[in-house]
Formats: structure tokens, sequence, C-alpha cells
């Protein structure tokens, strides 16, 4: 049995038609063609075609030696081009870094204008600010924008506004500092009147127990002298002492009751005033901060804020 074997030389299209490689490999171009052209005339079909097996052998390891020497020099082309870019990249390195700085140089001048109309503003912005400052120590429930954008006259008026409302709210302290003190001694004073009260109601109770004790020693020596006798008084004295523990409970309950009365009728003012001042202090808004520590103090005040009414609200119930 006879085996065929067909070679067939796999060379690019485009090889076999290079007619006009570039110059570093026209070389390498007229090699392939030669290898391909002999190559395309060789076919095996027969195990006896010794020489035309050689002629394949020889003709690839042409082909190895042609594509070993197109490797090395186009590894050497390909550092010399890497070479070239690399110097190229530097000099337009150092020319982009030139004008880079010259630009930024150019965009001074141009934005020279736009520079000093924000300092101008910035400058009128902390003026002002510090003006409202100086008016009242009040936190500021307009932005450094709005006051900028005011008309000197505008601000003047904004200024003058603030320091009124700045005086009123101190002369408001005042008066609420005042009641607060009138209410404060009113307190001490029915708190002293108090105390004389009980005072001399216990002073009336000890003598009240040391004549009941007397008493109770009488009938006692009574009851011993004649049993009968005795046992009447006891009752006498029993009955005796039932009403006057119910008068003196009754006595007792109108005066606690008259006490009460006072005590809610002299508090009523001032539970009003707290609890109006109270809902004053609810209603304080911290003004919007826009840094997130702003945000979080914000946050904080204003629990703090809500807290202190709710606190105020709960000490009006103690008055």
């Amino acid at each position: 049995m006879t085996d065929t074997l067909e070679i067939v030389a796999h060379v690019p299209s485009t090889a076999r038609s290079l007619n006009s490689p570039s110059e570093e490999l026209a070389g390498f171009a007229e090699r392939l063609n030669a290898v391909a052209s002999e190559a395309a005339t060789l076919t095996v079909t027969d195990v006896s075609q010794k020489e035309d097996m050689q002629r394949a052998r020889t003709l690839r390891l042409a082909c190895v030696k042609i594509r070993t020497a197109l490797d090395s020099r186009r590894k050497e082309l390909g550092e010399e081009a890497r070479k070239r870019v690399d110097s190229i990249n530097r000099v337009a390195k150092e020319m982009r870094e030139s004008l880079e700085s010259l630009e930024a140089s150019l965009l001074q001048a141009e934005e020279f204008e736009k520079r000093f109309l924000e300092d101008q503003r910035s400058k009128l912005a902390a003026k002002r600010l510090a003006a409202a400052k100086d008016a009242s120590p009040m936190i500021l429930h307009i932005t450094a924008d709005s006051m900028v954008a005011m008309s000197e006259k505008e601000f003047n008026d904004f200024l003058a506004e603030r320091k009124q409302f700045h005086a009123f709210k101190l002369a408001e302290e005042k008066r609420l500092a005042e009641e607060s003190e009138k209410a404060r001694i009113e307190r001490e004073r029915i708190a002293e009147e108090k105390r004389l009260a009980e005072e001399v109601e216990r002073k009336r109770l000890v003598a009240e127990n040391a004549r009941l004790q007397a008493a109770a020693a009488e009938a006692e020596k009574l009851r011993r002298a004649e049993q009968i006798a005795a046992e009447t008084a006891r009752a006498a004295e029993a009955a005796a002492k039932a009403r006057i523990a119910t008068v003196e409970a009754a006595a007792r309950a109108e005066k606690e009751r008259q006490e009460a009365a006072a005590r809610a009728a002299a508090a009523a003012p001032d539970l009003e005033k707290l609890l109006m001042f109270a809902a004053e202090v609810g209603k304080l808004v911290v003004p919007q901060l826009s840094t997130q520590s702003g945000r979080r103090i914000q946050a904080e005040v204003q629990a703090k804020v809500t807290s202190f009414a709710k606190w105020i609200k709960e000490q009006s119930g103690k008055i």
C-alpha cells in the first residue's frame, strides 16, 4: 500500500505578492518570495520521492532561518523606534510644561478683574458681617451674599432694625428676670407663713395631747374609785375624743384646702409665664448650616432647644 503526502507552503497571499516591501525589510521579502515560489512547485505524492522530501526539508529550514533573522531585525527596529518615541515624548513633555506655565500666567492676567471683584466682595462681606455682629450678638438669619447684595441704605436699615430688636430683647429679658425674682420672693414668703402655721399647729397638738392625757389619767382615777362611774366617764371621754377628732380633721382639711387654693392662685401667673416662655423657646429654629460638621452641630443645638423647652414645662408643674 502506498501513502500519498502533499506538501503545501503556508505563505500568506500578501507575502507571495510582496512587490514593494519597506526599505528595512526588503531583503527578507525577496528571500520569502524566492522560498515561496519554489515551495509552490513542490508536491509529494509518493514515498519514493526522496529528493522532493529533502528539498521540502531544505526549504523549511530556510523558512526557519528567514523567520529567525526577521524576528531579530524586527526587535532591533522596534527598539530604535521606541527610543525615538521616548525622545519625542520627552521634548513634547518639556514643551507642554512650558505651555501650561505660560497659560497659568496668562490666566492670572486674564482673570485679574474677576479676582479683584471677588476680593472686594469678600472684604465687604466681612465688614458687613462684623457690623451686624456689633449691632447684636444674636444669631444671624441672613447669608453674607444677601448682605453684600444690599444697597448701603438697605444695609443701614437692616442694622438699625437689628439693634432695635436686640434692645427689645434685652428689655424683655430684664422684665422676665424681675418677675422671676418677685415670684421667688413670694414663694419664700408663702413657705415661711406655712412653716409658722405648722409650728403653731404643732404646739396646739402637743397641748391638746397633754390635756387628753391628763383627762385620761383623771378618768382612770375615777374608774378605780367607782367602776360604773368610770365606765360612764370613759364612754363620754371616747365620745368627746371622737367629736374632737372629727372637728380637728375637718379643720385641718379646710385649712389644707384653703392653703392649696392660695398656693394655686399665687402660682397661676408664674405657671402661665413659664408655659409661655417654654412655647417661645420651642419655636426657636436653629439656622440652616451647610457643612457636614455644621449640620451635626445644628441637629444637636435644635435637640437641646427642644429638650430645654420640655424641661421648662416639666418644672412649671412643680410650682
